[in-house]
């Protein structure tokens, strides 16, 4: 297994990457800042990535949104049940693809709706509205 950890505490990243290492004989990759992490993540196929939320240069959540990001021509199909997306390197997401179909019926039920708004710049957001009661 591949993992990669994004940790600005050096000593902490050290830690993780020692104990995956020698305990499960991972191979690990550590980077210390937010846009490094997102060039290795981009470019190398990982199992695991684990994620500071406060890092120099880019927080995890905006590198977790920009991994996310999804094409404007998967957004018609992605609340399908049992859609799951196929990544640039052909691999399948995992999941059932359900996740999105039933929270959109459910949205729908209390008169509401769920949209997509993504890019590879900004990432994806999911915009949920419901009718007041």
């Amino acid at each position: 297994m591949r993992v990669l950890i994004v940790e600005d505490e050096s000593r902490l990243a050290r830690n993780i990457a020692q104990v995956l290492k020698e305990s499960a004989n991972f191979a690990v990759d550590v980077c210390t800042e937010g846009v490094d992490g997102l060039h290795m993540a981009k470019t190398n196929s990982y199992d695991l990535i684990v994620l500071d939320l406060m890092l120099p240069g880019m927080d995890g959540l905006d590198i977790l949104s920009k991994l996310r990001s999804v094409g404007k021509s998967v957004q018609k199909y992605i609340f399908d049940r049992f859609y799951r997306i196929r990544r640039a390197r052909g691999e399948v997401s995992t999941g059932s693809g359900l996740g999105l179909a039933l929270a959109q019926e459910i949205a729908q039920k209390h008169h509401g709706s769920i949209t997509v708004q993504s890019d590879s710049k900004s990432g994806t957001d999911f915009v949920v509205t419901l009718a007041q009661l």
